[in-house]
């Protein structure tokens, strides 16, 4: 797991910890249950969608909306987690694109050295947006989740995490300073997780005619140095 300063610039303890949070994997299945738990389609701010009302795909166009997202090719470019980027966050499309513009005021990704959940009221953002989820680390792979008391999707979430064998963070105060406390899945979700993303990759394999038992033999060498790169 990356450490705390890969995901907050801040030496200090983060905004985010006063507000109901999570960080987790930034992937589809994360893009599916933010769908499922606030049943809303989903919009990337501040990115035009791609895709025109006319099916055309014109990446940065001009005058594009925030409902526009709510296209099907753009909620599936979305939901593929195509086209993220840092400096950005993911939001219901329903919201108010003006108050929206407002939050984010002055906050250009290429020369702020705060990140943008840093630099907002997130009380006040969450207020009138209800969740908002950020991309977080130098390679995108994880994302931070806040929402409100309003409804309880962050139980939600959690459920979810569980039910998919992942594992969940949030920040807490260690020894005067913040730090990351990991919340794991169970043994059994772990095993069920760990089972199912395996198959497909033997399964996978197999087609390129590279037998299970073969593949088998490298997975102690490649779990190995996976370890060595995240300990770095």
């Amino acid at each position: 797991m990356a450490q705390l300063t890969s995901f907050f610039s801040s030496a200090e303890m983060p905004a985010a910890a006063a507000v109901p949070h999570l960080i987790t994997a930034l992937d589809p299945a994360l893009m599916q249950s933010l769908v499922r738990i606030s049943g809303a389609k989903l919009a990337l701010w501040n990115v035009p969608a791609p895709y025109t009302p006319d099916d055309a795909y014109i990446p940065n166009r001009e005058g594009a909306h925030l409902a526009d997202w709510q296209l099907a090719y753009n909620q599936a470019e979305l939901l593929e987690c195509h086209g993220i980027a840092p400096g950005t966050m993911i939001v219901d499309s329903d919201n108010d694109e003006k108050f929206l513009a407002e939050l984010t005021q002055g906050f250009d990704p290429y020369e702020s050295e705060t990140p943008l959940h840093e630099m907002m009221d997130l009380g006040k953002a969450l207020k009138k947006l209800n969740w908002m989820l950020f991309p977080l680390g130098e390679q995108l792979t994880h994302a931070l989740f806040l929402t409100t008391q309003k409804r309880d999707y962050l139980t939600m979430l959690q459920q979810r995490c569980e039910s998919q064998g992942r594992s969940f963070y949030t920040i807490a105060l260690k020894n005067d300073a913040p730090a990351l406390v990991e919340h794991s899945a169970s043994p059994e979700m772990r095993r069920v997780a760990v089972w199912t993303e395996a198959q497909h990759l033997l399964l996978k394999l197999s087609t390129f005619g590279i037998p299970a038992d073969e593949t088998r033999k490298y997975f102690d060498e490649l779990a190995e140095q996976i370890a060595k790169r995240q300990k770095g």
